[in-house]
């Protein structure tokens, strides 16, 4: 969240969601990833049209095209996965970023709102805003357990204070 920074340099008197980015990616080197995403399927489903060739199909190749018939499938599950997860996050993205700015401007409209308020709502501000700043310091006093000594040192000590040492 950010404070003031707006657009144009505009301070708000408001914390501001950022909204998420895609990628840090320049747009070259984006289109350079689908197009190589999309060269993979291409690339994929030509493989597949020549493995289902009629001269192949039903046979068990040798070699390194027996290693590329048998991990086909993973070939193309890798290809689809390629495309499919940042087309799905560019969505995720797109509607997260769609309910910040929702936000955003409710943050805005409430500002305004509390801005415009009259004297009573400003009081009430003012009085609320004292109560808060309060700020409690905690000495040994406040303080029911340390980590310095063993729990079971810590109860004794506390027995002893209560009813006496004994001795």
């Amino acid at each position: 969240a950010r404070q003031g920074g707006g657009a144009g340099g505009v301070r708000r008197p408001y914390l501001e969601e950022q909204e998420y980015q895609f990628s840090l990616a320049t747009s070259g080197q984006q289109f350079g990833v689908a197009a190589l995403g999309a060269l993979n399927l291409v690339g994929c489903l030509y493989l597949g049209n020549l493995l289902a060739s009629p001269y192949i199909a039903g046979k068990t190749l040798v070699g390194l095209l027996g290693f590329v018939q048998t991990i086909y499938p993973a070939l193309v599950a890798y290809a689809v996965a390629f495309v499919a997860v940042p087309v799905a996050r560019f969505f995720k993205v797109k509607a997260d970023n769609a309910k910040i700015e929702a936000r955003n401007r409710d943050r805005a409209s409430w500002a305004y709102a509390l801005q415009k308020a009259g004297g009573e709502v400003q009081r009430k501000l003012m009085g609320a805003k004292k109560l808060g700043t309060k700020v409690k310091v905690i000495g040994k006093d406040d303080i029911d357990y340390s980590s310095r000594e063993s729990a079971t040192d810590q109860e004794l000590k506390d027995w002893d204070k209560k009813f006496g040492s004994g001795s």
